[in-house]
């Protein structure tokens, strides 16, 4: 079993009991701990193939501001973040092209041109080749 950890930002002690419960409950259903686990939750959104994913990156470098938040479902075309160009005075939108739930966005603050800054998990494969990174 591959057990995928929160990100960095993500350390608190609601979310870390929340997991814990959720772990216990997964080593129930399997077999490898008796008890009864509860039924499992309905999924927020549909699973997505991993073909589908945007890896939103930003044409330019500057600071990073993010408008959209991991967790949201985003429409074609809507408005991820805005780098911020302080020598020039220049804000650059970046958008995602499909629409999809946001579920990773960079830690960083300050964006180098070509950087992934965020994905979006979308419904319709359109990528292919090796996936796991852009």
């Amino acid at each position: 079993m591959t057990v995928e950890l929160r990100g960095q930002g993500d350390v608190n002690h609601g979310l870390a009991s929340l997991d814990c419960q959720a772990l216990i409950d997964y080593l129930t259903r399997l077999g490898a701990i008796t008890g009864e686990a509860p039924p499992l939750p309905e999924l927020p959104f549909p699973a997505t193939p991993l073909a589908g994913v945007e890896p939103v990156a930003t044409p330019v470098g500057g600071l990073l501001v993010f408008n959209a938040l991991p967790g949201e479902y985003l429409e074609a075309g809507q408005l991820v973040a805005e780098i911020i160009d302080p020598i020039h005075d220049r804000v650059t939108p970046i958008h995602c092209n499909n629409a999809g739930l946001m579920y990773a966005r960079s830690l960083r603050r300050m964006a180098t041109a070509g950087m992934v800054i965020a994905h979006v998990a979308g419904r319709e494969a359109y990528r292919s080749g090796y996936l796991l990174s852009p």
